[in-house]
């Protein structure tokens, strides 16, 4: 795999664990300045490889989301199934 790539779905991650913890937890665990530096960033690599920048095209925090609910088990450390739709 692309390093950028692997990079470019790194960032996606973060940016949607930072969402959560922002907007679900109200407890960010950086700087808004620095998540603008992460999305710039990721951005900049979906042009490059041809992308679609989803992660930073997310408003908010769906929980109903697929991608969102990978994160909020990720994060509560609980199975998908666990997960209130």
């Amino acid at each position: 795999m692309d390093k950028k790539y692997k990079r470019f779905l790194s960032i996606g991650w973060e940016l949607l664990e930072h969402k959560y913890r922002y907007y679900v937890l109200d407890n960010p665990t950086i700087p808004d300045h620095e998540y603008d530096i992460l999305e710039k960033e990721y951005d900049n690599l979906a042009k490059e490889l041809d992308l679609e920048p989803t992660a930073s095209n997310i408003v908010g925090f769906d929980t109903k989301r697929p991608c969102c609910q990978l994160v909020i088990s990720k994060i509560r450390k609980v199975p998908l199934y666990g997960i209130v739709r």
